[in-house]
């Protein structure tokens, strides 16, 4: 392994959250984002509104049992891609506080990290 490809590894390893908010708030992260975002809840409210349609027209469910699931496809959310809140570099920022990051040496922060 090349001497740059283990210090990308390591970072990586080490920076995980950081690095991933950093690549989301990229502009062309931001709108593939947001396209593929707006096409996942349209197909994620059709499934919903479909099923929802086949539990009405359905008649071998009991009313007790029909109510709780109009209850859960009511409650049901999309979680999906890189959450919001890591998007936040506040967040970030007080995820990585404790951290001390020594600049000119790397194989110091390996030892610090690692221990």
């Amino acid at each position: 392994m090349e001497r740059w490809e283990f210090c990308i590894q390591s970072t990586a390893k080490f920076f995980k959250f950081g690095l991933g908010s950093l690549y989301e708030r990229s502009p062309n992260r931001y709108k593939a984002r947001q396209k593929n975002s707006q096409v996942l809840h349209e197909i994620f409210n059709q499934i919903r509104y479909t099923f929802g349609a086949n539990l009405e027209n359905s008649r071998w469910y009991p009313l007790e049992i029909k109510s709780q699931i109009r209850a859960k496809l009511s409650n049901m959310t999309l979680a999906v891609g890189y959450p919001e809140r890591l998007l936040t570099p506040a967040v970030i920022d007080s995820y990585y506080d404790g951290y001390t990051i020594f600049i000119k040496d790397f194989f110091k922060n390996l030892q610090v990290f690692t221990c």
